[in-house]
């Protein structure tokens, strides 16, 4: 159900549409989304906020629920299977079990000439050819990455996001086609344990069932199933959107991320001089790059989406 204009939220005992800046925050960050896919090229905005945290779980559920909107064709499918790579962990569905198997080549060729096969180091050290069109229901791709095949391994209880909450918003084809792939939506800068611990402070209803964000942002650690990764101290680039939590991890971290879109929040209640120098350090990377302010755009193309910058926000975007 991707109308986010459906969904409602709990304020006190009742359950209220969304509000102004909770839709803005969604549209955002699904329009950023949108842009970067359809034009293969980065988008960069500047959101000056009141609170920023509760506006980062918006804008990354944003994200998602655009995400899940897109097609996930055969090709695309078998594009991401020619990227991995010899070692690579697959999560693999055989006789009733998950088990975590490495990958050993994709086969072309092996049954007819336009057949493929994924080849895997399966339970018990046996090689297994998987087909292609087994790929949506039995295979998920961990994203971990080594050189070394390591020995299979049975997963107990394991959870996938098609029988979770997310069910009862997205098809079940979708689901599973996405959890295939198990894509990063957005890299995070900021202090990981705050932002898990207030991710259900927000209770929502969709389709008559209740959610809080922990049901849509997966991290890895509580699931196989991952569309968030924080920023560690040595940058790695997964997902095409990068989210600053603060203006502190902006400043520090935004030159490492020019090749993705980027999102920088700057929360008014944090330190100001913070705030200051990465406004300055925004400044600098527009003059030096002879970039282009289009602030107006963004604000028009939201509005086409009946979507208004709230009151309290002020926005920079460029290119």
């Amino acid at each position: 159900m991707r109308d986010i204009s459906k969904w409602t939220y709990k304020c006190n005992s009742e359950y209220l549409a969304l509000e102004e800046w909770m839709l803005f925050a969604m549209g955002i960050g699904g329009y950023i989304r949108d842009y970067s896919k359809k034009n293969k090229s980065e988008i960069h905005i500047y959101l000056s906020l009141p609170n920023s945290l509760l506006f980062s779980y918006f804008i990354a559920t944003g994200i998602f629920n655009e995400k899940m909107s897109e097609e996930v064709t055969d090709e695309t499918i078998l594009n991401y299977f020619k990227k991995l790579t010899h070692g690579d962990q697959i999560y693999y569905f055989d006789n009733e079990e998950w088990k975590r198997c490495s990958v050993i080549n994709l086969i072309q060729g092996k049954t007819r000439e336009d057949s493929w096969h994924l080849l895997i180091r399966n339970h018990k050290q046996i090689a297994h050819y998987i087909p292609l069109s087994q790929w949506k229901e039995k295979i998920i791709i961990s994203g971990n990455r080594t050189s070394e095949i390591k020995n299979a391994l049975v997963i107990k209880d394991f959870k996938r996001a098609s029988t979770g909450n997310l069910q009862y918003v997205y098809p079940e084809k979708s689901l599973q086609s996405h959890e295939l792939l198990n894509e990063v939506c957005v890299n995070i800068a900021g202090t990981k344990s705050e932002f898990l611990m207030y991710s259900n402070a927000i209770s929502l209803k969709i389709n008559q069932k209740e959610f809080t964000f922990a049901d849509f942002l997966y991290d890895g650690s509580s699931s196989e199933f991952k569309n968030i990764k924080w920023i560690s101290k040595v940058p790695v680039l997964e997902g095409e959107i990068t989210m600053f939590l603060n203006a502190s991890k902006g400043i520090s971290d935004m030159h490492y991320y020019k090749k993705t879109s980027r999102i920088f929040l700057d929360d008014r209640h944090d330190n100001r001089e913070k705030s200051e120098l990465l406004r300055m350090s925004i400044e600098q990377e527009l003059i030096q790059g002879n970039l282009e302010i289009i602030t107006s755009f963004l604000i028009e193309e939201l509005k086409k989406k009946s979507i208004k910058v709230p009151q309290g926000v002020e926005i920079l975007a460029w290119k």
